[in-house]
């Protein structure tokens, strides 16, 4: 685990010398960021390519580690000198490859010879020595890695099955007159100081450039790549490479594994799904488990995590050992699950610690909004956040239940999907009006958001903060996923899981050092989840019916009952609330952010004049009354919009009143990264 940055340089010409071709203070403006990713080392390498033709290829790795495992012999950037023809291999690696061992022990059988003891890093050189581009389909892990071979004279990118670590990229091939610079980061934040310091800059979020992009993040709260130019992350499943050609640097991007296939219906039953299902847990929990560190659990209070609780206890107790578990009491009972997550603990007879936080809402959520260097609109970042600080006094790996909701149909929406599905044309008819949405939790708010899908775009409404103009979506990787409301566990898997979910417990943990494990996201967990009919999957009445009935299964009665049969309370926050009584000084950030002039500085057309104000004002009217759909134009976003957000939400408990918490958040997030955006592009380079 750790935070990786990479600078590669062509030059036509052989300039500059190699230290000045990447200058130092090109890779320590990264550090600020990468140095709370790995707070345990740092390391650079260097070293530089001359072609045929006279032209040069610089390469600078920096590494901040996070020692997990080996760590004696596990330091990165990894180098291996190349024997005979074969030429030097480095490489950055963010995550753990689990099957480590069972990879060397295969990669030694073909005459492959290593260095260390037991360094899952090292089994990235020699795999990509055997394999080469098809190394990532034999690995069982969480990884971000970038590799450079020197024999192919190519830099590659790669990173996991369901995009658990981050791996941003800046190419601008007009970096330079007659060079192409290319950075890459495992955090957006990272990347932006680098880009800026090298004197380009970053540039400006263009209107005409990335409309797209700004509208998703305003629309969803999340995307899958930073709204900067000229910036992308690496898709998951994906590996990319930049390979040295007469015209200069060559990029290719390719998918390294494809999505399984939906089975025909009843083509596999609900029993066989979760005999299989149990199994797959063990073995992935428990090589999972492996760390040269103290190793321990977050329990919610829900299924995912009880089950991955199970597991893990249980293949502990094997070698005589106890699995530290941990949960967070919330500060507001609506929200607490820490009883539930404690009854579970001890039916497990887990070595158990209730964490109690007194966060600074405010002062926490500028900071992570900072380290992320995106204008993330998820506000369980927050809870996130500091139930990983809590657990990183006593551990330094935690396992998760991420990714069970999303495989396995575990949420409302995909319900409702079904029913949107069938009944659309006769949905869309049914009057709004009659289902005031006032309060987003309330059975009148959801049915006015079924209503809406209905007369929108189906399934990406069902998740949307705000409904954006211009309705046309051309931000998604894949749209056809995105759209298709027949399978909506493929879209969140595609879209949600990797550019929400993951990403928030990549930062939260990430901010305190403490590596976060997902055993659910195993490939064969994978596999199956979206290999198994819809029909199955959806089996009953309750959402995620296979993993609650592998629960009752596993767990005695009532704690089964308890954690099976009780609501979904999802790691959630009253940030509603809190911004009406100023918890944690959120109402102060909000309303500080409110009266300036210009809530959101470098976004053009952010300024309202009287005519949009009006047309808003008339289209939100009706949307309160039922009589049509709540658009928000982003050239209006901007503090008076917002302003009137904040009095009708003040208001909630009156005719007037409307709760906006969502929406105020992501609004509150986007000043913020706007704010720090601004500043960092007004700092001088060194």
């Amino acid at each position: 685990m750790c935070g990786l940055g990479c600078i590669i340089r062509y030059q036509k010409q052989a300039l500059l010398a190699p230290d000045r071709a990447i200058p130092e203070a090109w890779l320590s403006a990264m550090d600020p960021v990468l140095s709370r990713r790995g707070p345990d080392a740092r390391n650079v390498w260097r070293t530089r390519v001359t072609l045929a033709d006279g032209a040069v290829l610089d390469v600078a790795m920096v590494h901040h580690r996070l020692s997990v495992i080996d760590l004696t012999d596990g330091a990165q950037p990894m180098v291996r000198e190349g024997v005979g023809d074969q030429g030097t291999i480095a490489v950055i690696f963010n995550g753990c490859i689990y099957n480590h061992r069972q990879l060397r022990t295969e990669l030694e059988s073909l005459g492959h010879v290593f260095a260390t003891d037991h360094s899952d890093t090292e089994v990235l050189i020699h795999g990509w020595r055997q394999w080469g581009r098809k190394l990532p389909n034999h690995l069982d892990g969480m990884f971000a890695f970038v590799l450079w071979d020197e024999k192919q004279k190519t830099l590659v990118a790669a990173r996991d099955l369901a995009g658990e670590k981050p791996l941003y990229v800046w190419d601008d091939p007009a970096s330079f007159d007659d060079d192409h610079v290319v950075v890459f980061s495992s955090a957006s934040s990272a990347l932006m100081h680098c880009v800026h310091a090298i004197g380009d800059g970053v540039a400006a979020v263009d209107a005409q450039d990335n409309d797209a992009r700004m509208h998703a993040w305003m629309e969803f709260g999340f995307l899958d790549h930073p709204a900067e130019q000229h910036t992308h992350q690496v898709p998951a499943r994906s590996i990319e490479s930049w390979s040295c050609s007469r015209s200069g640097l060559r990029h290719v991007s390719q998918r390294w594994r494809e999505l399984p296939t939906r089975k025909p219906k009843r083509s596999v039953s609900f029993d066989e799904v979760k005999s299989k299902l149990g199994a797959l847990i063990d073995t992935a929990v428990e090589s999972r488990l492996e760390a040269d560190v103290p190793v321990g659990c977050l329990l919610s209070g829900g299924i995912d995590s009880a089950l991955v609780a199970h597991a893990a206890q249980k293949a502990l107790r094997k070698q005589g050992r106890t699995l530290r578990t941990f949960t967070m009491r919330m500060p507001d009972a609506r929200y607490d699950e820490s009883a539930r997550a404690e009854a579970v603990a001890k039916a497990l007879g887990t070595d158990h610690t209730t964490l109690d936080v007194q966060p600074n809402v405010a002062q926490d959520m500028i900071q992570l909004i900072e380290f992320l260097g995106l204008p993330f609109g998820d506000s369980s970042l927050l809870p996130t956040y500091w139930v990983c600080k809590a657990a990183r006094e006593h551990v330094k790996v935690v396992l998760t239940g991420d990714g069970g909701d999303e495989l396995f149909a575990g949420y409302e929406r995909h319900r409702v999907s079904a029913m949107l599905q069938r009944w659309k044309k006769l949905i869309r008819f049914m009057p709004a009006s009659l289902f005031p949405d006032r309060d987003p939790k309330s059975r009148s708010s959801k049915i006015r958001r079924l209503i809406e899908a209905a007369r929108g775009d189906g399934y990406p409404d069902l998740l949307r903060i705000n409904c954006v103009r211009p309705k046309k979506q051309d931000w998604w990787p894949n749209e056809t996923i995105m759209y298709n409301m027949a399978d909506p566990m493929r879209a969140d898997f595609s879209v949600y899981l990797p550019d929400d979910l993951l990403r928030k417990t990549d930062t939260a943990s990430m901010f305190v050092g403490l590596e976060a494990r997902c055993p659910l996201l195993a490939p064969e967990i994978v596999e199956l989840g979206l290999s198994t009919p819809v029909d199955v999957l959806m089996q009953g009445n309750t959402t995620k019916p296979i993993l609650r009935a592998l629960a009752r299964d596993r767990l005695p009665a009532d704690v089964a009952s308890l954690i099976a049969d009780g609501p979904k309370m999802g790691f959630a926050i009253p940030i509603g609330q809190w911004f009406r009584d100023d918890t944690g000084g959120v109402r102060t950030l909000l309303e500080s952010y409110l009266a300036r002039r210009e809530m959101f500085p470098g976004v053009p057309n952010s300024k309202l004049n009287n005519t949009l104000i009006a047309r808003w004002l008339k289209e939100h009217d009706a949307a309160v009354k039922g009589t049509g759909r709540d658009f928000v134009d982003s050239r209006d976003w901007n503090s008076a919009l917002l302003t009137r957000w904040w009095q009708e939400h003040n208001a909630v408990g009156c005719s007037k009143g409307r709760d906006h918490s969502q929406r105020l958040y992501l609004a509150l997030a986007m000043a913020i990264w706007c704010d720090w955006r601004e500043r960092v592009l007004s700092t001088v380079p060194d």
